[in-house]
């Protein structure tokens, strides 16, 4: 289990890019399918990666990571 824990904040690393565009959803995924599941209720990314019977990591995409610095 914690290599696949290690594989899928791995993933997330790489694919740092491709999380902007989730920002404010939650989304499950892991390193084989990359992202299972999106939307704005964790309820939903929940049952969907359920729906899938695949190992996945539930994570809620910060908006403020990907805000970058406001100009005056």
């Amino acid at each position: 289990m914690n290599e696949s824990i290690a594989k899928a904040q791995d993933w997330v690393k790489s694919n740092y890019k491709l999380l902007q565009k989730h920002r404010g959803e939650w989304i499950a995924y892991n390193a084989e399918d990359g992202i299972i599941a999106h939307d704005k209720s964790a309820d939903v990314v929940a049952q969907a990666a359920e729906a899938t019977q695949k190992w996945h990591v539930l994570k809620y995409v910060n908006p403020w990571v990907f805000a970058g610095l406001r100009r005056v």
